[in-house]
């Protein structure tokens, strides 16, 4: 018998759902759902949180924990679930939160430590770029002028998206460690 069979015979390189996968995706994917409900339909109703962004943190936090490819699957159902409830350019947030979610898993796999201080500097930096992508397409490319109105509300807007990773970072990290086994 060869090693590569071998190999298939003791089911390496087979992927097996096992009922901790089923529970941690069910469980990270009520927190997606609810982040973007709460971003299309509650926060919407009040002044102060016209276009917040309750899906960065939520894509960045689960991206820390699950690594790049949960991260980018993750970011690209979320994406499309906020493109259909919200009124924004096709696939904008479904292409942005995609390569958020595995350009952040990526970076924190191979380079930073998987902290709340990393998980607060990526959503950060993804709110900006997402709220300038934004601006761009709807104040820039028709002909307006762009940074009174990005510096007026794309900034506020990008920092009500960090502060949603102070309650949401808690949750993906306890639904990690409770459903990988560590303590």
């Amino acid at each position: 018998m060869s090693g590569g069979e071998r190999a298939q015979r003791a089911g390496a390189g087979v992927f097996r759902v096992t009922r901790k996968h089923l529970l941690r995706g069910i469980f990270f994917g009520a927190l997606l759902v609810l982040c973007v409900v709460l971003q299309t339909r509650v926060l919407t109703r009040f002044p102060a949180f016209p276009n917040a962004l309750a899906a960065i943190p939520a894509v960045v936090a689960l991206s820390v924990f699950a690594g790049p490819v949960a991260g980018g699957v993750a970011g690209l159902l979320t994406g499309l679930l906020c493109d259909a409830l919200t009124p924004t350019v096709e696939a904008l947030y479904a292409l942005s939160l995609m390569a958020a979610g595995f350009l952040t898993g990526s970076l924190c796999v191979r380079t930073l430590q998987k902290t709340f201080w990393s998980a607060l500097l990526l959503t950060a930096g993804w709110a900006l770029i997402i709220e300038f992508l934004v601006f761009f397409l709807f104040y820039l490319l028709p002909g307006r002028t762009v940074w009174p109105a990005f510096l007026t509300v794309g900034l506020p807007e990008a920092g009500g998206g960090v502060l949603f990773l102070l309650p949401l970072y808690p949750l993906f990290r306890g639904g990690s460690r409770l459903f990988e086994g560590r303590s």
